[in-house]
């Protein structure tokens, strides 16, 4: 297998909830938060359902780990 469909057999996405992330400031932080993550390939946060969906290389890091630094940064995660 090719590095690169190694890369991808290990990335898997993620859904965490977040609450009270209402302003345009405190979604760059936890956007910053996240992508500064070993292992996180993308972060896209959606307002509506207050959810960062993550993918990330399960090899480095794992959703619970993912949850932890947030919750570190002053995120509320539940």
């Amino acid at each position: 297998m090719c590095e690169c469909c190694s890369q991808h057999a290990a990335s898997q996405q993620g859904r965490i909830h977040i609450r009270s992330v209402d302003c345009d400031e405190c979604f760059r932080d936890l956007e910053k938060v996240l992508a500064d993550v070993p292992g996180v390939v993308s972060v896209e946060f959606v307002r509506a359902v207050e959810q960062a969906k993550v993918v990330f290389d399960k090899r480095i890091i794992e959703i619970t780990g993912l949850e932890e630094i947030l919750d570190r940064n002053g995120f509320a995660v539940s």
